[in-house]
């Protein structure tokens, strides 16, 4: 179901698109297409962690506040680039600025040269 959709928008943006969820406090890969930009490799399946990922801080800024709370106060900050966020202050200011905007970024946070951008499915596809 989510294939056409993805493949659509890595055809008109170009790049690598995907569709991951919240599994236990985790991201998941469930779909992903590939642009025409060079990009990680990602796979379906795949776990990466919330809070220094577009999709996951998509996720978490629109939990219910305690499941997102539970999360929040569970998450070991591990540093992967210089730009990784390292603290639950700097995390939720990012998630208050998702919920404003509708719109998660990462900046090189997860892999360095590699910026991204998610925005949360909040109402199931028709």
């Amino acid at each position: 179901m989510a294939t056409p959709p993805l493949k659509r928008l890595a055809a008109k943006f170009g790049e690598t698109v995907n569709l991951s969820v919240l599994s236990g406090e985790d991201l998941q890969a469930v779909a992903l297409w590939d642009g025409l930009v060079a990009a990680p490799k990602s796979e379906v399946g795949s776990r990466k962690p919330l809070y220094c990922t577009a999709s996951g801080k998509a996720l978490l800024a629109f939990l219910l506040r305690t499941r997102q709370v539970q999360i929040l106060e569970n998450t070991f900050f591990e540093i992967l680039t210089p730009n990784t966020i390292d603290n639950t202050a700097t995390l939720k200011s990012d998630l208050a600025m998702v919920q404003a905007c509708g719109l998660a970024m990462d900046n090189e946070e997860i892999i360095e040269g590699t910026s991204c951008v998610a925005v949360p499915i909040l109402e199931e596809w028709r």
